[in-house]
């Protein structure tokens, strides 16, 4: 028998419940077991580089950027396939696939999704005391750009197939789209903390405030990701589409998967039944 913490999986297919081993329990608790799979071989990769540093284990300093995409590429990502694999089958994994490049929104959330983060990290580095500086503006935006471009498609895009693809669309469907958010930014933000042990001033005090403002951050990042997440919904709900019609599109159009047959342009003189 499911437990309520962990259904979603697409009606018909995945696992059954009932069969034992790994595959048996990712079937009853997708997420737990998602979650387990990323901790229990990500932060011990992650710990390798602040080892290092510290000079526990030979290597001195090591390349952190390197270790964090082998984790989301090499566990994150295969762990969140694997699990889908197991619940919703490989239609579902194509469905998620499918979603990490299909991106269908208006322009207005188009600037949300592309000036959101620049913005929201230029008014914070402002209110921690940063200064603004102009000089070489348009040099520093081209070449921001295209390390931007780059970072997107090594591992934002992946990155994001994970935490907002996978679990926080499963969050959704139990939570209101804020508290999946937040629920979302404690593995988001907890599976980075092995890399403030890279510091050369280690103390408790600093390990706590640095793990709080890594959290604080999170939220708001899964917030931000989860208003551009429901933007369709909200323009289909303005424009006289029924709830659930407009619920329906929104799952088509970007990060839902409670159904491989969605219908792509839903009537709203028969709504989906809601799950």
């Amino acid at each position: 028998m499911s437990t309520r913490h962990d259904q979603g999986r697409l009606p018909g297919q995945g696992e059954s419940p009932e069969r034992g081993g790994l595959r048996g329990l990712a079937a009853r608790r997708p997420l737990s077991v998602f979650l387990g799979l990323v901790f229990g071989i990500g932060w011990p990769l992650l710990a390798v580089p602040a080892l290092a540093h510290h000079g526990v284990i030979p290597g001195g300093e090591l390349p952190v950027e390197i270790l964090a995409l082998a984790v989301t590429l090499l566990v994150m990502l295969p762990a969140a396939l694997w699990v889908t694999s197991v619940t919703d089958g490989r239609d579902g994994v194509r469905v998620l696939l499918g979603r990490a490049v299909r991106w269908r929104f208006g322009h207005a959330w188009w600037a949300v999704v592309l000036l959101g983060l620049p913005v929201t990290a230029l008014g914070l580095g402002l209110l921690l005391g940063g200064s603004l500086r102009t000089t070489d503006t348009l040099s520093v935006l081209g070449s921001q750009a295209v390390q931007v471009l780059i970072a997107v498609a090594v591992i934002n895009l992946w990155e994001e197939t994970v935490w907002a693809g996978f679990l926080q669309t499963r969050l959704e469907r139990r939570y209101h789209f804020a508290v999946a958010a937040a629920l979302t930014a404690v593995p988001f933000a907890g599976v980075h903390l092995p890399l403030l042990f890279i510091d050369d001033d280690l103390s408790a005090v600093g390990l706590l405030r640095n793990a709080g403002g890594l959290l604080i951050l999170g939220v708001l990042v899964r917030l931000m990701i989860g208003v551009v997440l429901h933007g369709p919904r909200t323009a289909c709900s303005r424009s006289g589409c029924c709830t659930r019609c407009s619920t329906a599109a929104t799952t088509r159009a970007v990060w839902s998967t409670r159904s491989s047959t969605v219908p792509t342009r839903p009537s709203c003189r028969r709504p989906l039944p809601c799950r």
